[in-house]
């Protein structure tokens, strides 16, 4: 093996009350070209990991969340979970969701065409803001035209 990773981690002051929280961000990518989202998140629970050393905690935060999100080229509404790491300036956004992506009528490609599947995220928050999300979204509804699947691909700031 090429390298080894230590890893200590220990769960201190675990907060399992669901909490309400805000969530969004802004994508740039396909299909929608640039798009804002909102929503709302349900904290199912919150608890500190340390790495290593005890004077740098991470706090992470797992949420259920919905959210819409107004592009464009088209539309979004998702369902999903995701995990939030934060540490003074640094942390990370992972999500997995399932999307249903809604065509505008002034889309050349594929006027008012439906799609629905899964996304995957990863990205940064605070100094970090690097990230990327992808996903597979398969036609539900609309014109029959060539496209059946579409491959999302966008760099979030946020969720």
């Amino acid at each position: 093996m090429w390298f080894t990773v230590l890893t200590v981690s220990v769960t201190a002051g675990c907060n399992t009350a669901p909490t309400v929280t805000t969530v969004g961000g802004v994508h740039i990518g396909s299909p929608a070209k640039v798009s804002a989202g909102i929503g709302v998140g349900v904290v199912l629970s919150r608890d500190t990991v340390f790495k290593l050393k005890p004077q740098r905690p991470f706090r992470r935060d797992r949420d259920v969340f919905v959210m819409v999100e107004p592009g464009l080229k088209g539309a979004r509404a998702s369902l999903g979970y995701g995990q939030l790491y934060h540490a003074r300036q640094l942390g990370g956004v992972y999500s997995i969701r399932g999307t249903v992506y809604r065509r505008w009528m002034s889309d050349g490609r594929d006027p008012g065409g439906t799609y629905a599947g899964v996304e995957v995220g990863v990205g940064g928050t605070g100094e970090s803001l690097l990230g990327i999300r992808v996903g597979f979204l398969s036609r539900v509804s609309g014109p029959m035209g060539r496209r059946g699947t579409l491959f999302t691909i966008d760099m979030p700031v946020g969720w």
